[in-house]
């Protein structure tokens, strides 16, 4: 157990393994935890963040830190240089980030304005490469294994599938009305199942056979 200011609310863990990465809610930031050796994590340090932090996470390389700081925007911090940030400003207020595998996009919950993608360029600012309505409230996303669909958790409208294909012109392709209230979204590492968190109504599982067209197989 670890003692961390703010409200723990998210956690994201580094691809190596060595770090994990706390959003603390609001004006806390990011608690940056050593976690070589989990039952000996300490707090290294935190990253500043002024909005509202929720969610937390980390590219494929280590290189650098998504962080959904609410109505400020979604935050890069440079893990090398914790200092150097930036922040690229969504129409909505960010809520989650799930980065593509090969670490050149993040897809952003942005809370009323839909989902986000960013592009994580390598030699410049990161930009928003194209945004797509998808209810009231995107408050999760996920990805599909090939990093073509992404599954966006709208609390007032369910379990929404975007296209991803063309990212400056996602779509949405599907809608699932139920759950009522969806919080929370994740794909299994085989990209075969998504489950969704549902406030009121629990945990839901789908079946992803085929990507574009969730079944529900367990709730």
């Amino acid at each position: 157990t670890i003692s961390t200011s703010g409200t723990a609310l998210s956690v994201a863990v580094a691809p190596n393994g060595g770090s994990a990465y706390v959003g603390l809610g609001r004006d806390g930031g990011v608690g940056v935890l050593n976690v070589t050796t989990p039952t000996q994590a300490t707090v290294m340090g935190a990253i500043h963040a002024t909005g509202f932090t929720l969610g937390t996470s980390v590219t494929p390389d280590n290189r650098y830190i998504l962080v959904a700081d609410g109505a400020v925007g979604t935050r890069l911090v440079d893990t090398a240089i914790p200092q150097r940030t930036q922040v690229v400003n969504t129409a909505g207020g960010a809520n989650r980030v799930a980065i593509t595998s090969g670490g050149d996009y993040a897809f952003v919950a942005d809370d009323t304005s839909g989902l986000a993608i960013i592009q994580l360029n390598t030699s410049g600012p990161a930009t928003v490469a194209g945004t797509v309505a998808t209810g009231r409230f995107a408050a999760d996303v996920a990805l599909s294994a090939t990093n073509r669909y992404a599954y966006v958790a709208d609390t007032t409208t369910g379990l929404v599938v975007v296209d991803a294909a063309n990212r400056s012109a996602p779509a949405v392709v599907r809608t699932i009305a139920s759950p009522t209230n969806a919080i929370a979204v994740d794909v299994s590492a085989d990209g075969a199942y998504a489950a969704v968190a549902d406030r009121f109504g629990g945990f839901v599982l789908y079946s992803l056979a085929p990507p574009a067209d969730p079944s529900e197989v367990g709730r």
